[in-house]
């Protein structure tokens, strides 16, 4: 699958291995050892869940319409990153990391250690023999991959979720007058016209399609919130054993996923969401929200119905199997589709916001060049 995926997911369906001269069997091998270095005993954090990230991507690209806004190397970076965004992961958040003073917060200073440790392993594992699927007259390219891969792996970090979709919901803000460049593969000159642009946008998809279980169909998502909320609470056991203060939502004797779900999905994937809509199809982009708010009403019903303390685990057993599409069918008959003029304001208020930022910026540089003179 994986191999068929570079085979067919540039722009315009172009052959990735073959357009970057690549070694393919180095290319396979490198996913094979990648693969290798998941730990699969983590419920969440593991080899399904690299897959499952890499199949949406290459859909929001291949078939949702990024890759209008991204080059070749650009989706060959992404894809190779999605592969590889949680190798090795400890199934512990950076909260914890840094709290119980592992070797890993040491390293990276605190800050996003376990990110950081993954793209160290995505390019330690090319340099192993038989993995280096780069040709050696690509090699001037190196440089150009290896910092969209790591940029886009560090956009994984959570911890920055606010902070990266204030950039973002910015540079949106300003799209009305000074819009992505699309179509860079046929027009070779445009091609440095974006890269900061690019850039962002290789950050956006990376965070979005890392939350992708959240806006599936709730028969999918309750089974990866099942496995996300296993492993936060194997990480509330491991607090607890080191008399840490437990994380909020990680104790297993009193909490559940389910009750954090309205928070979550509704205040921090939402806006995300909301934002990254600018860079795909309209009906991609409905569905998915569709989606999102149908998860986020089955949760705040299941909770109604049979309280806060429910495990996620437990009320997937007791749900109906058509809990989620008895709930979406509730949302559209009244009247969901009719009130997605509620994105048209949100644009509004970004471009107001990207206004004033130009304006707040416009103005220091005047203070500046008076205290110059």
């Amino acid at each position: 699958m994986l191999k068929y995926m570079f085979e067919t997911s540039g722009a315009k369906g172009t052959n990735l291995v073959s357009r970057y001269h690549l070694n393919e069997g180095c290319l396979i091998n490198w996913m094979k050892e990648i693969k290798a270095k998941y730990r699969q005993e983590n419920p969440y954090h593991n080899w399904a869940h690299a897959l499952e990230v890499t199949q949406m991507a290459r859909y929001a690209v291949s078939s949702a319409g990024g890759s209008d806004y991204l080059n070749n190397q650009d989706i060959f970076a992404l894809l190779c990153s999605c592969i590889a965004h949680d190798v090795a992961h400890h199934g512990y958040n950076t909260q914890f990391l840094k709290r119980a003073d592992t070797d890993l917060a040491l390293m990276y200073n605190d800050t996003s250690p376990m990110e950081n440790m993954h793209a160290c392993v995505f390019f330690q594992t090319m340099q192993q023999s038989g993995c280096q699927f780069f040709a050696p007259e690509e090699q001037r390219k190196w440089k150009n991959f290896r910092r969209k891969v790591i940029a886009t792996i560090l956009a994984t970090d959570i911890a920055k979720h606010f902070e990266f979709l204030k950039r973002l919901n910015l540079r949106v803000g300003k799209l009305e007058f000074n819009p992505f460049v699309e179509d860079r593969n046929t027009l070779a000159d445009k091609n440095n016209v974006s890269k900061e642009d690019r850039m962002l946008l290789l950050e956006a998809f990376m965070h979005t399609v890392d939350l992708t279980h959240n806006f599936k169909p709730f028969n999918v998502h309750k089974i990866g919130l099942a496995a996300l909320e296993n492993e936060w609470f194997n990480q509330g056991d491991e607090e607890l054993r080191l008399g840490l203060p437990i994380t909020a939502n990680y104790d297993r004797r009193s909490d559940s996923a389910a009750g954090c779900q309205t928070f979550f999905l509704g205040s921090m994937v939402k806006p995300l969401l909301v934002a990254f809509h600018c860079f795909t199809r309209q009906d991609f982009a409905e569905d998915i929200l569709l989606n999102l708010d149908t998860n986020i009403q089955c949760w705040e019903k299941a909770i109604d119905q049979h309280g806060k303390g429910k495990k996620v685990a437990e009320l997937v057993k007791i749900l109906p199997a058509n809990w989620g599409e008895e709930n979406k069918e509730e949302l559209i008959q009244g009247g969901w589709r009719q009130e997605l003029p509620w994105v048209k304001a949100w644009r509004d208020a970004a471009v107001k916001k990207a206004q004033e930022h130009g304006e707040e910026q416009a103005s220091a540089k005047k203070e500046k060049e008076k205290a110059q003179a």
